[in-house]
């Protein structure tokens, strides 16, 4: 939740461009809705990394920013 939101905010003062952060935040909507549901969540939460996920794109936006 919260540290999710974190990597996206720190995206955002980097300069990420805004659908960038929409993909970022749809991840975290999706790692939210997911790790509701009781006992599914959890495995869900362990196969759907946002923040990983985030952070492989904020790295390829930076590389390609260059």
């Amino acid at each position: 939740g919260l540290l999710s939101l974190y990597v996206v905010w720190e995206a955002r003062r980097l300069g990420a461009p805004n659908p960038l952060l929409a993909r970022m935040l749809g991840n975290v909507a999706i790692e939210v809705v997911g790790g509701a549901v009781p006992v599914l969540g959890d495995l869900f939460d362990m196969a759907f990394k946002a923040n990983l996920r985030n952070l492989d794109l904020l790295e390829g936006w930076l590389r390609r920013a260059r």
